[in-house]
């Protein structure tokens, strides 16, 4: 380790002061204590082993090795590490899902997420967005829900504080030309989602009184998503075609809204903010570029997401530009995708996209809005590993199931594949969320200790509940944006342009 170099203790980044980011739109985060060769792959000093291996080519996560000092806490946390190991053999190189639960439990600050802030401000000082000219950059950041709860936190407020709006206006400071919110492409994904699961249902060859002969399992969780594609590719027929709300969204941005706002498509920049390092990882898959393939004259590539940036990196980019969150007026999302509906913003929570779910799959069966106890499903909430649920929907018994986090997801797979004809391995629909909590857990989610005794989890998954609650709209299918949507460009669920924009396929990664 370089003499020069001082050590960061995990107090010191939980408190995420303005000097700790001060180089983070410079590219060089902690610069003043990672001298360059910090790296493994450039320290000539690397010869301790590590207890995770987070290679060069990593797009979410980075290893400041020259700080790590292999107290094991990363590798305690790494299930797929672990997965890999009992499957010795298998894997040329260490798997790596991207969930960032490494970073939250490294207490030297070794491991990071991958920085995208400093090229995106970059980007916006090359020029000034003229409305008037199709040449110009566009900037347009989407905000998932999980953000608006935990984004406070860096700014010294309770955890589960709503800061959506003013968010809002912390984004246009920064120069966000557009800002829009990812609870709409939950509306979407709900839509999609629901409509899908009851395709399947159909074709199973199942009664309407059983349950389907597989479960149905979301896709909202890109790590999720990979961690099948490395350990159960024989799930993957099973799991849904759905992209994420965020990349749904990025898809229709670069498509309906660029053509609604007579935008060049080429020139949008889309910037997720997001709790989740690995939508990092996602927006780079090939796949994601279904609005390239939408526009046949286009003559550059493009893709329907440029840039992810975490919880952390806009909160430590805000603190940077001097902007105080805590102060800032409120401001409003743009319109065409204006918000979503309290059921688009609890996709947020563990259980919140089975509940989403459920509420839209009442009406599409019944042709009525569901009752009162379907807006507030307390089996699926909540902080355990693993919930089961019976619901009925005109006579029709559905059983559904919720986990979230990867050593629960593993049990449950283990226990699947062990006997599939078990009781309580007959589900439905399986939600599956990588991080504690879902992605109020999120990989790039703020450090932050107990608040007066209360995990911060269970205090921000408060805080999109009682969002929901407030919300005027509560359901995916009363969204008058989605609504719009689907008259003017998609028209229904399943079409052959909804397929083709919000719908993607899975490749197995067993080697």
């Amino acid at each position: 380790m370089d003499k020069s170099e001082k050590k960061i203790s995990r107090r010191e980044l939980l408190k995420s002061t303005l000097p700790v980011a001060a180089c983070t739109l410079s590219g060089a985060y902690l610069s003043a204590s990672c001298p360059a060769g910090a790296y493994g792959w450039l320290n000539p000093e690397a010869e301790k082993t590590f207890p995770v291996e987070i290679f060069r080519a990593n797009p979410a996560i980075r290893h400041y090795r020259g700080r790590c000092h292999a107290c094991g806490a990363c590798a305690e946390n790494c299930v797929t590490q672990k997965k890999a190991q009992e499957m010795a053999g298998n894997f040329q190189k260490s798997p790596c899902i991207h969930c960032g639960q490494c970073i939250l439990s490294c207490p030297d600050g070794a491991l990071v997420e991958k920085y995208d802030s400093p090229e995106v401000h970059q980007l916006m000082k090359e020029g000034i967005h003229d409305e008037t000219r199709r040449d110009e950059k566009c900037f347009v950041a989407i905000l998932a829900p999980a953000v608006r709860v935990s984004l406070g936190e860096m700014f010294r407020m309770e955890p589960g504080t709503d800061v959506e709006r003013k968010i809002v206006t912390g984004l246009r400071k920064l120069g966000f030309h557009y800002v829009l919110d990812v609870t709409f492409g939950a509306d979407l994904t709900v839509m999609e989602e629901t409509a899908e699961l009851l395709t399947r249902l159909k074709h199973s060859g199942k009664t309407d009184s059983s349950p389907a002969e597989f479960p149905f399992f979301t896709s909202c969780c890109p790590a999720w998503v990979k961690y099948a594609e490395y350990f159960y590719p024989e799930l993957l027929p099973h799991i849904s075609t759905c992209k994420s709300p965020i990349a749904m969204q990025g898809a229709v941005i670069k498509t309906w809204f660029a053509k609604e706002k007579n935008i060049a498509p080429e020139n949008i920049i889309v910037v997720a903010i997001t709790p989740c390092t690995a939508k990092k990882f996602e927006i780079q898959r090939p796949e994601m570029n279904a609005s390239e393939h939408f526009w046949p004259s286009l003559k550059k590539e493009i893709r329907d997401v440029d840039f992810a940036l975490t919880t952390r990196e806009i909160g430590w980019w805000l603190r940077e530009s001097g902007v105080q969150l805590s102060v800032l007026k409120n401001g409003n999302f743009d319109d065409l995708m204006n918000r979503g509906s309290g059921a688009g913003v609890i996709f947020g929570n563990t259980g919140g996209v089975t509940e989403a779910v459920l509420r839209t799959l009442h009406f599409n069966i019944t042709g009525k809005n569901p009752p009162e106890e379907f807006l507030q499903f307390s089996s699926v909430r909540g902080m355990n590993g693993m919930k089961i649920a019976e619901v009925e929907i005109a006579s029709r018994k559905f059983r559904v199931g919720v986990i979230h986090g990867m050593e629960n997801v593993e049990k449950y797979l283990q226990s699947l594949k062990a006997s599939p004809e078990n009781e309580n391995q007959r589900l439905d629909f399986v939600e599956v969320m990588a991080c504690p909590g879902g992605c109020i857990g999120g990989g790039g989610q703020p450090f932050t200790f107990m608040v007066n005794g209360v995990p911060p989890l269970e205090k921000r998954m408060a805080g999109l509940y009682k969002k929901d609650k407030n919300d005027k709209i509560r359901l995916s299918y009363e969204n008058q944006d989605v609504k719009k949507i689907y008259e003017e460009f998609l028209g229904v669920p399943l079409s052959e342009m909804s397929e083709k924009l919000l719908h993607t396929k899975y490749v197995s990664r067993k080697e």
